[in-house]
């Protein structure tokens, strides 16, 4: 069973995911997830006019895709992701401005530090 952050995270990925599949623009339609750890509660809620097949195509993303997206997963778990993190959220902003002066230097620096700021908003979003 998902947890309540996991079944959410999946319902803004399963909108990317109904959008792509069905060529349903993402702003016509909204998911729904009812109790979080019953699938058979989540819908998607379409505002536009829609084919029975696209409707079909959504409960179907929504019924059988993995919660869990093993991408995200590995980013998670990315111990650099878990540590700048947790940097930030016990920082100020003028700390956090102090610590990218002290920090990053160098455009290697730069680059590698952006990318690990991408994963870490990759894992919120």
């Amino acid at each position: 069973m998902p947890t309540e952050q996991e079944a959410i995270q999946f319902m803004n990925r399963a909108q990317s995911l109904i959008a792509s599949a069905t060529g349903i623009p993402a702003d016509q339609f909204d998911i729904s997830l009812g109790s979080y750890n019953d699938r058979s509660t989540w819908k998607a809620n379409f505002y536009g006019s829609t084919t029975a097949a696209q409707r079909q195509q959504a409960a179907d993303i929504l019924a059988n895709a993995p919660v869990n997206d093993a991408r995200l997963d590995s980013i998670k778990n990315d111990q650099a992701v878990i540590d700048l993190g947790n940097r930030i959220k016990a920082m100020t902003a003028a700390e956090i401005d102090a610590w990218f002066q002290a920090n990053v230097t160098t455009l290697a620096q730069a680059r590698n530090t952006m990318a690990t700021i991408v994963k870490l908003l990759a894992t919120r979003l």
